[in-house]
Protein backbone atom coordinates (compact mmCIF):
# COMPACT_ATOMS: atom_id res chain seq x y z
CA UNK A 1 0.00 0.00 0.00
CA UNK A 2 1.04 3.59 -1.09
CA UNK A 3 1.81 6.36 1.89
CA UNK A 4 2.41 9.60 0.86
CA UNK A 5 5.42 11.17 2.50
CA UNK A 6 3.14 13.41 3.97
CA UNK A 7 0.91 11.09 5.98
CA UNK A 8 4.25 9.85 8.22
CA UNK A 9 4.96 13.53 9.33
CA UNK A 10 3.96 14.58 13.06
CA UNK A 11 2.90 18.11 14.03
CA UNK A 12 3.54 19.59 16.99
CA UNK A 13 1.79 22.99 18.03
CA UNK A 14 3.95 25.81 19.66
CA UNK A 15 2.31 28.95 19.28
CA UNK A 16 -1.56 28.93 19.17
CA UNK A 17 -3.49 31.34 17.41
CA UNK A 18 -3.92 33.78 20.36
CA UNK A 19 -4.68 37.82 21.23
CA UNK A 20 -1.93 40.14 19.45
CA UNK A 21 1.34 40.65 21.37
CA UNK A 22 2.93 43.86 22.20
CA UNK A 23 6.00 43.85 24.46
CA UNK A 24 4.71 40.79 25.41
CA UNK A 25 6.07 36.57 25.18
CA UNK A 26 3.75 34.27 22.81
CA UNK A 27 2.04 31.92 24.66
CA UNK A 28 3.92 28.60 24.40
CA UNK A 29 7.00 30.56 24.60
CA UNK A 30 10.28 29.66 26.87
CA UNK A 31 8.88 32.00 29.42
CA UNK A 32 5.21 31.80 28.73
CA UNK A 33 3.19 28.65 29.86
CA UNK A 34 6.23 27.37 27.32
CA UNK A 35 5.45 24.05 25.11
CA UNK A 36 8.15 21.45 24.65
CA UNK A 37 8.37 19.60 21.05
CA UNK A 38 9.65 15.97 21.98
CA UNK A 39 12.25 14.91 18.97
CA UNK A 40 12.68 11.20 20.27
CA UNK A 41 12.45 8.47 17.52
CA UNK A 42 12.76 11.48 14.14
CA UNK A 43 15.76 12.73 12.27
CA UNK A 44 14.12 15.66 10.87
CA UNK A 45 12.34 18.67 12.24
CA UNK A 46 10.82 21.71 10.81
CA UNK A 47 9.91 24.56 13.18
CA UNK A 48 7.92 27.61 11.42
CA UNK A 49 7.00 30.68 12.58
CA UNK A 50 4.18 32.53 10.73
CA UNK A 51 3.45 35.78 11.60
CA UNK A 52 -0.17 37.35 11.47
CA UNK A 53 -0.72 41.70 11.15
CA UNK A 54 2.57 43.36 12.98
CA UNK A 55 3.83 46.94 13.32
CA UNK A 56 7.30 46.51 15.10
CA UNK A 57 9.83 44.38 14.71
CA UNK A 58 10.01 41.44 16.77
CA UNK A 59 12.63 41.67 20.09
CA UNK A 60 13.42 37.94 20.05
CA UNK A 61 13.07 35.12 18.18
CA UNK A 62 15.26 31.85 18.58
CA UNK A 63 14.84 28.20 19.96
CA UNK A 64 16.46 26.75 23.19
CA UNK A 65 17.07 23.01 23.66
CA UNK A 66 17.67 20.65 26.38
CA UNK A 67 18.31 16.82 27.52
CA UNK A 68 15.56 17.24 30.24
CA UNK A 69 11.53 18.20 29.47
CA UNK A 70 11.24 20.63 31.69
CA UNK A 71 14.74 22.28 32.94
CA UNK A 72 18.02 23.07 31.74
CA UNK A 73 16.95 24.49 28.08
CA UNK A 74 19.75 26.90 26.49
CA UNK A 75 19.77 29.09 23.59
CA UNK A 76 20.66 27.04 20.23
CA UNK A 77 23.55 28.59 18.58
CA UNK A 78 22.94 30.37 15.62
CA UNK A 79 19.12 29.57 15.76
CA UNK A 80 18.40 33.92 16.82
CA UNK A 81 17.29 35.23 12.83
CA UNK A 82 19.20 38.55 11.99
CA UNK A 83 17.99 40.53 11.69
CA UNK A 84 14.54 40.01 13.39
CA UNK A 85 11.55 39.59 11.73
CA UNK A 86 10.28 43.59 11.19
CA UNK A 87 7.28 45.83 11.33
CA UNK A 88 6.65 44.76 7.34
CA UNK A 89 6.84 41.22 7.23
CA UNK A 90 3.02 40.70 7.53
CA UNK A 91 2.18 37.16 6.71
CA UNK A 92 5.35 36.02 6.16
CA UNK A 93 6.90 32.72 7.81
CA UNK A 94 10.14 32.11 9.58
CA UNK A 95 11.38 28.78 9.01
CA UNK A 96 14.20 26.66 11.17
CA UNK A 97 15.26 23.51 9.29
CA UNK A 98 17.02 20.70 11.85
CA UNK A 99 18.64 17.76 11.52
CA UNK A 100 18.63 15.62 14.30
CA UNK A 101 21.36 13.14 14.06
CA UNK A 102 22.08 12.31 17.71
CA UNK A 103 24.35 15.22 18.36
CA UNK A 104 21.24 17.49 18.84
CA UNK A 105 19.48 17.38 22.18
CA UNK A 106 16.33 15.97 22.46
CA UNK A 107 13.40 18.68 23.84
CA UNK A 108 13.52 21.69 22.18
CA UNK A 109 11.05 25.24 22.39
CA UNK A 110 10.94 28.45 21.04
CA UNK A 111 11.36 32.00 22.32
CA UNK A 112 9.32 34.66 20.43
CA UNK A 113 8.29 38.23 22.32
CA UNK A 114 6.83 40.97 20.43
CA UNK A 115 8.35 44.15 19.91
CA UNK A 116 6.83 47.08 22.09
CA UNK A 117 5.05 49.03 18.79
CA UNK A 118 1.29 50.93 18.86
CA UNK A 119 -0.91 47.84 18.85
CA UNK A 120 1.67 44.64 18.71
CA UNK A 121 2.15 41.29 16.37
CA UNK A 122 -0.16 38.11 15.50
CA UNK A 123 1.86 34.63 15.53
CA UNK A 124 1.56 30.89 15.52
CA UNK A 125 4.10 28.37 15.09
CA UNK A 126 4.54 24.40 14.73
CA UNK A 127 7.24 21.59 14.50
CA UNK A 128 6.59 18.73 11.56
CA UNK A 129 8.97 16.12 12.67
CA UNK A 130 9.69 13.76 10.07
CA UNK A 131 11.43 10.21 9.11
CA UNK A 132 10.41 8.42 12.57
CA UNK A 133 11.11 5.20 14.02
CA UNK A 134 7.39 4.75 14.49
CA UNK A 135 5.08 6.28 11.86
CA UNK A 136 2.61 8.31 13.32
CA UNK A 137 -0.71 6.13 11.41
CA UNK A 138 -3.70 8.43 12.60
CA UNK A 139 -4.99 11.36 12.30
CA UNK A 140 -4.62 11.66 16.36
CA UNK A 141 -0.80 10.72 16.22
CA UNK A 142 -0.66 13.25 13.74
CA UNK A 143 -2.11 16.04 15.84
CA UNK A 144 -4.83 16.69 13.38
CA UNK A 145 -8.70 17.14 14.28
CA UNK A 146 -9.55 15.96 10.85
CA UNK A 147 -7.94 14.69 7.76
CA UNK A 148 -9.61 14.23 4.22
CA UNK A 149 -7.74 12.07 2.08
CA UNK A 150 -8.52 12.43 -1.65
CA UNK A 151 -6.98 10.63 -4.72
Amino acid sequence: MYTNPLETIKTVFIIEPQVIKDNAEFVGSSGSTPATVDTLGFVRMRITLRLGATDIEMAQLRLLSSDAPTSDFVAVTGSAFSPLPSGTDDNKSFVYFIKLDGTQKRYWRIEATAGNGSAGSYAVAWADLARGDITPSTATLRNHAVEIFLP
